[in-house]
């Protein structure tokens, strides 16, 4: 399954630059994903000149965001507060899992080309029996799922037992541009980052 475009992960590409001469294009991106889903800020905040509590902020929106692509993937509308924060939760382990390398950046007329090369996140894959019956036996208990945090608890339930045996799928290798703005700062922009997001976590079956 391919993500679809989420408005708050795009924040974390759109933020400010650094000056050409000290600018290091490849550890930018390496911040970026750092930063997204490993929570180390370091390089991120020194690199945009964002502060640690706008880093940390943009985190849990991008673990936000991933609650809800989880609650689209399976057909829930909504979710109590308590649960979605279990979700959250969920995330921020698997997120842990991450895996990619960043490359060295090539300098075009545009900016500089990075390539990364990510590890998909085989969870969904390797816990897609056990969330079936999961859903299969709450239909079974109630004659369907009566409600969405019942389902929610169930799958989140089946699918965090799985997390100790992530593995990952074929790798995938990202070309990315680290563009140059009129003003002379750097940024990567909405589409490259998605690029990348979108194979983090391997949401196939």
């Amino acid at each position: 399954m391919i993500k679809r475009v989420i408005g708050l992960l795009a924040a974390l590409c759109l933020l400010g630059g650094c000056a050409p001469t000290e600018f290091d294009a490849s550890r930018y991106v390496q911040g970026i994903l750092d930063s997204t889903y490993l929570e180390r800020y370091d390089d991120y905040i020194e690199l945009t000149g964002v502060t640690a509590e706008q880093a940390k902020d943009e985190f849990l929106q991008g673990l936000d965001a991933e609650a809800d692509v989880f609650l689209q993937y399976y057909g829930i509308e909504s979710v109590s507060q308590p649960v979605r924060d279990e979700l959250i939760s969920m995330y921020r382990e698997i997120y842990q899992k991450s895996k990619y390398t960043v490359g060295e950046a090539q300098k075009t007329g545009e900016g500089y080309r990075v390539e990364v090369t990510i590890s998909p996140i085989d969870i969904f894959s390797i816990s897609g029996s056990a969330v079936d019956a999961k859903i299969n036996e709450l239909a079974a208990q109630s004659g369907g799922p009566e409600r969405n945090d019942d389902l929610a608890n169930g799958i989140i339930g089946a699918v965090r037992a799985y997390i100790p045996q992530i593995g990952y799928t074929e790798e995938r290798t990202v070309s990315v541009l680290v563009y140059r703005d009129e003003e002379g700062l750097y940024g990567l922009g909405e589409d490259d980052f998605y690029s990348l997001d979108q194979w983090i976590i391997d949401y196939s079956l």
